[in-house]
């Protein structure tokens, strides 16, 4: 049985990896959750339009046994949390307006995250990188591989030993060099792109410790890495079908890492950085 406390926000980490029978179940209850308290699953089957079997599989897919308890869950939530909506850009919206759902939809997927990350999970994090003794190699291909330079370039600053690569055929050659001294961390916001999956499966082969930040908690690289960070976000239908709010909550997440360990290790890494500094301090002397 999971906690009670969490069945809002556990239905909200997972919404992206249910079926589509399930995200009707799971849509309508984040959206009406004090509505859903007090209705009988027939009613719930007829809001949704799914069979009465698909609320009860649901609920117990949720550690619940039933739909009666899946409502003591649910209404032992609310005090403590918050729901956030996510909105379309739609043809008759003006500029500001697209700008205005975007930032809304940032903030909501932020906050989400928020709540649905447990502190432990981001401290495994950290552990693991402070504990690669070698290096951290950072995977990330298409639209994610900015990402991967980014947080390379953020904690090569911190004095950490860390790579960047991006280039889909390179993945699986820098994955099979590693061993139990390294890092392998996984940018992927389905968690199913090929040749991420096929590259941490190698790292672990070697022995490597292994994290991703991802948005579906039950895809193939968040079920088969160390440490699994999951962004919330209900990425809604965008003309061109790319994620939006998880790429910044993926940032935010890696930036979270960043300044936490840059925070604990300021003592450690001074020297580093200021040799860092000196060479920042040169080039912008010459402009």
């Amino acid at each position: 049985m999971i906690k009670t406390a969490n069945v809002l926000s556990k239905i909200e980490k997972e919404f992206l990896s249910m079926s589509e029978v399930e995200k009707k179940i799971g849509g309508y209850i984040l959206r009406y959750p004090e509505k859903v308290v007090n209705l009988t699953m027939r009613t719930l089957s007829r809001e949704t339009g799914v069979s009465e079997g698909s609320i009860v599989n649901f609920s117990n897919k949720l550690g619940f046994e039933g739909f009666t308890r899946l409502k003591i869950g649910i209404a032992q939530s609310l005090g403590s949390h918050e729901h956030y909506l996510f909105d379309d850009v739609e043809d008759g919206d003006s500029p500001k307006d697209a700008m205005k759902k975007m930032m809304d939809n940032a903030i909501a997927s932020f906050r989400a995250t928020f709540n649905a990350i447990h502190t432990n999970e981001l401290q495994k994090a950290v552990d693991l990188m402070l504990g690669a003794k070698k290096q951290i190699v950072f995977y990330g291909v298409s639209t994610s591989a900015i990402l991967a330079s980014d947080a390379c370039y953020r904690f090569m600053h911190l004095g950490l030993q860390c790579s960047a690569v991006t280039d889909g055929f390179m993945l699986p050659v820098s994955a099979s060099m590693l061993d139990e001294n390294c890092l392998a961390v996984a940018f992927s916001h389905t968690g199913r792109t090929d040749e991420i999956v096929d590259s941490m499966k190698i790292a672990k082969k070697q022995g490597a410790k292994t994290m991703c930040i991802t948005s579906y908690s039950s895809g193939a690289l968040a079920k088969m890495c160390d440490v699994s960070l999951i962004a919330v976000s209900k990425e809604t239908t965008q003309v061109y079908s790319l994620p939006v709010a998880s790429r910044m909550t993926h940032l935010l997440l890696m930036d979270t890492l960043c300044a936490y360990i840059s925070a604990k290790q300021k003592d450690v890494m001074v020297e580093k950085r200021s040799i860092f500094n000196e060479s920042m301090d040169r080039h912008y002397q010459r402009y």
